[in-house]
């Protein structure tokens, strides 16, 4: 039976300071026991289209599930009255969409445009940018990331703590997470923290008209005593034992071993420097991995090796790579089939955390298996 996640903390907080005063006089017929009074009049999307989005996260394009999100939102915000404007990070950043007085119809032309993901650089530059574009913006102001989060890192978040303090408690800051990657997830989150108000989301909680009409409503609308309820199905969608509200990786598979966190024990298995040896412990957590993929013959994973930056680059992709490939090998010799396991190495280029420590690097040696 389906149970519902009350939206209740944020919007009581929200209630509780002015970042939340209401304003205006735009009403719904929102189903509530109260009447919700419009309390945002300014939106801001960040659409990361950076070269990442290209990739298939549960056998789609992580860009197409972006757009899919966009256009569920820009059809239950069509008849508000409000600003919108639309940033892209890809190779650059622009703002394609306005600050203009939102036109549901010029939004999803430019949502549109957005044909292919490229470049990586960071989200900090469109937070920094979005400074700027919200120079002008009156009354209370309402941002959303939409991203897999991989093109964050401590820049972005230092950008959004400065973007934070400097519209204070008329800004909310929301991250939408598509994608499968708990890095991106966590990064997502902390971004979310760094204003006075909102929240982060998957984009597989917000993939139905009535959870997006939730989601506008908790962001858009609140009276003295609005509850919103969001169906979530159910309040551990993976039935993993870890609420939503705390899950960074939402599609666990049935009988996994999970982490506080909510992912599989065998998300992340960590190596000693200049070696793809993996060590006793985690070979007996993927000889015990090994059970879960034969009992959901559907399981696809890549497994996904890592370096930190000691040493050449080209010999720590093959380092990456090798590693990636004894994973594979135990998982194989304990009956996995292999059609249910792809691997890839990225070396240096996508560190967990930054090399400037042994304990940091020592994070960046590793291997991740991520759910496709």
């Amino acid at each position: 039976m389906k149970t519902f996640i009350k939206l209740t903390a944020i919007l009581l907080a929200c209630m509780m300071v002015p970042a939340c005063a209401f304003f205006g006089k735009k009403k719904i017929d929102s189903g509530l026991a109260s009447e919700a009074v419009q309390r945002v009049e300014t939106l801001l999307v960040i659409f990361d289209a950076t070269e990442t989005h290209e990739e298939l996260a549960f056998g789609k394009k992580k860009l197409d599930d972006s757009k899919n999100i966009l256009t569920l939102l820009n059809n239950e915000i069509k008849t508000l009255e409000f600003t919108s404007g639309l940033r892209t990070i890809a190779n650059t950043t622009q703002l394609i969409y306005g600050l203009s007085r939102h036109n549901a119809k010029k939004f999803q032309n430019s949502i549109d445009s957005v044909t292919t993901a490229k470049g990586k650089i960071s989200m900090s530059a469109a937070i920094n940018a979005a400074k700027y574009d919200l120079k002008a913006a009156s009354g209370n102001i309402a941002v959303i990331i939409i991203s897999d989060g991989m093109s964050s890192n401590n820049y972005a978040l230092k950008s959004a703590e400065i973007l934070g303090a400097d519209y204070g408690k008329r800004l909310c800051l929301y991250t939408i997470c598509v994608g499968n990657h708990p890095q991106g997830a966590t990064y997502l989150s902390q971004l979310a923290k760094k204003s006075s108000c909102g929240f982060s989301m998957s984009a597989s909680q917000l993939n139905t008209p009535a959870a997006m009409k939730a989601f506008v409503q908790s962001i858009f609308f609140a009276g003295s005593n609005t509850l919103i309820e969001m169906d979530l199905q159910g309040a551990d969608a993976d039935g993993d034992g870890v609420p939503n509200t705390d899950d960074q990786c939402d599609r666990t598979p049935k009988g996994a071993v999970v982490m506080p966190n909510g992912c599989w024990d065998i998300h992340q298995i960590f190596f000693d420097w200049d070696k793809a040896d993996v060590k006793a412990l985690d070979v007996t957590k993927l000889s015990k991995a090994a059970s879960v993929f034969k009992a959901n013959s559907g399981l696809r994973v890549e497994i996904q090796g890592h370096t930190d930056v000691t040493g050449d680059a080209s010999y720590n992709q093959q380092l990456s790579e090798k590693r990636a490939k004894n994973v594979k090998a135990i998982l194989i010799k304990k009956g996995v089939s292999k059609n249910q396991l792809s691997t890839r190495g990225f070396g240096i280029t996508q560190p967990l955390a930054p090399n400037d420590s042994e304990e940091n690097r020592a994070k960046n040696r590793r291997v991740e298996t991520v759910i496709q």
